[in-house]
């Protein structure tokens, strides 16, 4: 289970998203200007070359770990932080890539 600053994090997410505003619901309220995830040079070949998707997100404390398919040939996990994509979504910073892991988190 995430830290209370994570709740508040994931809060200010869902905010942002419109799930907390019933009349906001399913509309877009910010965007990246980049995808978060791009498949790494080694997930780029498969039945569906040069995609990832991912396969819902798990908060722990202030990091969104992402699990994710690659090319319908691999999986994988990725990492972010949930108040430096607050950040990149309401133009406060620039956004940086989920970064994957292999082998497993640090």
């Amino acid at each position: 289970m995430g830290s209370v600053d994570g709740r508040a994090a994931a809060a200010e997410l869902l905010e942002l998203l419109g799930s907390a505003s019933p009349g906001l619901a399913g509309a877009v309220l910010a965007t990246l200007p980049e995808p978060l995830l791009l498949p790494t040079a080694t997930e780029r070949d498969g039945y569906v070359p040069n995609v990832v998707y991912s396969c819902g997100v798990l908060l722990h404390d202030d990091t969104l770990v992402i699990p994710y398919g690659a090319s319908d040939a691999s999986i994988g996990l990725a990492t972010t932080s949930l108040r430096g994509l607050i950040a990149a979504l309401t133009g406060e910073s620039q956004p940086q890539h989920a970064l994957p892991h292999a082998g497993g988190l640090p």
